[in-house]
């Protein structure tokens, strides 16, 4: 996988934003569970899915969401601009994860439903 460079970019600060635990669910099934998330215990799984839902929902372009559980488990989200399908509302993003020194990236892609619910494509 593609190490994602973050480097000279400001960090998007949506730390406090709440997060509907429904969004959580649904993102956790994207890139996460797959290589990338098999590493995280269920907290920092938890964190690095919230993170995508701000990313997604709010976040800049080109700016990481960053999360972290410890010094040894953290990530960032970076989203990619907005598209539109039709009525629906889709979005790119590369998830990078530092796990005990181990970094690994994927990108993704969710979409929007009328629930408000991103929701990873396969």
């Amino acid at each position: 996988m593609a190490l994602v460079a973050t480097l000279g970019l400001q960090a998007c600060d949506t730390t406090n934003a709440q997060v509907p635990a429904l969004a959580v669910q649904s993102l956790d099934r994207g890139v996460l569970s797959g290589k990338l998330g098999d590493t995280l215990d269920p907290k920092a799984r938890k964190l690095a899915a919230e993170a995508e839902y701000r990313a997604l929902e709010s976040g800049q372009t080109g700016l990481p969401v960053p999360w972290k559980l410890s010094d040894k488990v953290f990530g960032n989200v970076i989203p990619q601009q907005p598209y539109s399908v039709g009525s629906v509302n889709c979005r790119r993003y590369v998830h990078t994860i530092n796990a005990k020194g181990e970094v690994r990236s994927a990108a993704g892609t969710a979409c929007r439903g009328d629930d408000g619910v991103w929701s990873p494509l396969s």
